[in-house]
């Protein structure tokens, strides 16, 4: 399974995750689903989540609703494909890209999960993909991100498949300069 982020979904995925941190952050991936892909053309922040730095809720029958409605009536060849989080920390944790059990409890069958590692930058890095652990990853003023793909098959009952993540946008991105940052 591959999942190809597009620039206008990178950049969302990226600021959301920035602007509340060290709160989780909470949207709505939007774009087209073919066989063995996914395309993620945006990524829809929620306004009304409820944030924490360990959740993150929202209104979902009204909100999901009212979306699925706008992409229908203007935007009826884009679909729903799934959700994205972030997963804040204070410091680097090796597992921090891999969804939590809550998350796996969520996942609906059939649709992609991004996951947005974030946490305070050690040292700067340039954007690059490391196909060991499927993730791209990066820093972007203070801040280093490392984003994964996750999603539910029925052959695989209650487990997440990561899968493989294409984002021309993110690599080789050298971030937002230090000058411009502070």
């Amino acid at each position: 399974m591959n999942v190809y982020i597009l620039e206008n979904a990178f950049f969302s995925l990226m600021m959301s995750s920035i602007e509340v941190f060290p709160k989780e952050c909470l949207g709505l991936l939007v774009g087209t689903k073919g066989r063995e892909k996914f395309v993620i053309n945006q990524a829809v922040v929620f306004q009304t989540a409820e944030r924490t730095t360990n959740e993150v809720f929202y209104p979902r029958d009204k909100v999901y609703k009212e979306m699925e409605r706008f992409l229908k009536e203007y935007m009826p060849y884009l679909s729903t494909l799934g959700d994205f989080h972030s997963h804040p920390y204070r410091k680097l944790e090796r597992d921090g890209y891999k969804p939590s059990d809550g998350d796996i409890e969520l996942m609906e069958y059939g649709n992609i999960y991004i996951i947005v590692q974030i946490h305070k930058k050690r040292k700067r890095m340039i954007w690059n993909y490391n196909p060991s652990e499927k993730t791209i990853s990066g820093t972007i003023g203070d801040n280093f991100i490392k984003i994964s793909a996750w999603t539910r098959s029925r052959d695989n009952g209650e487990k997440s498949e990561q899968a493989n993540i294409i984002c021309r946008p993110a690599v080789g991105l050298l971030g937002i300069p230090e000058w411009l940052s502070s």
